[in-house]
């Protein structure tokens, strides 16, 4: 499959295993968004990832759209980075102004691990993807942060 010509929303369209993550891309209203990345990092759920989170159903409702793209936007990093430049023990601020932490310690292989402060720990399963000068990183659940409405 080639995808280096491909922008971020066009990667997520043609890739089978990320369909959901699109479907909530979609849903947010954030196709355009998607489209425009430049040079920025995705950490994108499989589907089983996204189907494994409690609170799909909740960002799923038309109702909660705000929630949803909040929590689309902590799946998302202002720098192309590969999985090499995530380094242990540090945190990265995401789109929306969380900080996501990593681990990628011995016992986890040097495999990138994310950590979240509700889902708890995330791991890259597939990395370094090319969608123009983005990079993807398939993860294997929804990265959820701490939401504060108002």
């Amino acid at each position: 499959m080639t995808t280096c010509g491909l922008n971020v929303y066009q990667f997520l369209q043609q890739d089978p295993e990320l369909s959901l993550f699109k479907d909530l891309v979609d849903k947010a209203g954030l196709k355009s968004e998607f489209e425009a990345y430049d040079c920025k990092t995705i950490f994108a759920p499989t589907n089983a990832g996204v189907l494994s989170s409690r609170a799909v159903r909740y960002l799923s409702d038309p109702a909660n759209v705000d929630v949803l793209r909040y929590f689309l936007r902590y799946h998302v990093y202002g720098t192309a980075l590969t999985t090499a430049k995530l380094i242990s023990g540090t945190g990265i601020t995401m789109a929306n102004d969380v900080n996501l932490g990593i681990l990628n310690a011995l016992y986890y292989n040097y495999i990138p691990v994310l950590i979240d402060s509700i889902q708890g720990r995330s791991t890259i399963t597939e990395g370094n993807l090319p969608a123009k000068d983005n990079y993807i990183h398939k993860i294997n659940a929804l990265l959820q942060p701490k939401y504060v409405s108002g």
